[in-house]
């Protein structure tokens, strides 16, 4: 009975400690970017996610997804070894959106061991539309519609 007791401590100790663990060797600065506010009109931005290697493998990006088209990345395929620092650089376009974006990025290693996910946000001010870009085409008249 004892001994069962022990090794039942044991393995909620070792639960636990596994839970302090990195799930990944890629370790960034930050896992969220937020550019504020933002205006439609000045066209894309971008942030530049900092990375270390925190094992004594090296790691090799071998895909990155992005939830959106808006949302585009760049990155090196060289391996980053361990200890060495890595960058991703996620650029977001906000045409054709408008208020709170959230926009996911999954980072995914060659050895499909390794990955994280980082995100960016964004509170996007839209381009004002006129009347002229509402209706653009002449019904009859001074009437004006959407469609022909």
């Amino acid at each position: 009975m004892k001994a069962l007791l022990t090794l039942s401590a044991l393995l909620a100790c070792s639960f636990i400690y596994a839970q302090d663990e990195p799930t990944s060797a890629m370790v960034f600065e930050t896992y969220e970017w937020d550019f504020g506010d933002i205006d439609e009109a000045d066209g894309p931005v971008s942030h530049t996610f900092r990375f270390v290697n925190i094992s004594n493998n090296p790691i090799e990006i071998a895909n990155i997804a992005t939830s959106c088209g808006c949302t585009t990345v760049q990155y090196s395929t060289e391996p980053v070894r361990g200890g060495e620092e890595g960058e991703i650089t996620v650029m977001f376009d906000p045409s054709r959106t408008e208020g709170r974006v959230l926009r996911e990025v999954e980072v995914l290693t060659r050895d499909r061991r390794n990955y994280a996910y980082i995100m960016i946000s964004a509170n996007v001010n839209p381009i004002p539309m006129g009347l002229e870009r509402i209706y653009p085409h002449l019904l009859a008249g001074t009437v004006k519609t959407n469609s022909l």
